[in-house]
């Protein structure tokens, strides 16, 4: 149940930032238009803002939806 829920997130924060790929050596992540990089914070922020309740604020919540969101851009 709860990695649907991380798979879930991770979907849509590609689908709502439209996430094309990350930079390894900068560790940043860029946008399909290329016009804009986000951080690797920036998205936690994000992450964190969309969270529904008090568990997903978590820094391993967090932590396991950026992880997917790396496998999602392989």
């Amino acid at each position: 149940m709860k990695t649907d829920k991380v798979v879930f997130r991770a979907k849509t924060v590609v689908n709502n930032l439209g996430l094309l790929h990350r930079i390894d050596h900068l560790k940043e992540y860029t946008n399909v238009i290329k016009k804009d990089r986000y951080s690797e914070n920036d998205l936690r922020k994000y992450i964190r803002d969309l969270a529904e309740d008090q568990q997903q604020m978590n820094y391993l919540f967090v932590e396991k939806v950026l992880k997917q969101i790396n496998l999602i851009l392989l």
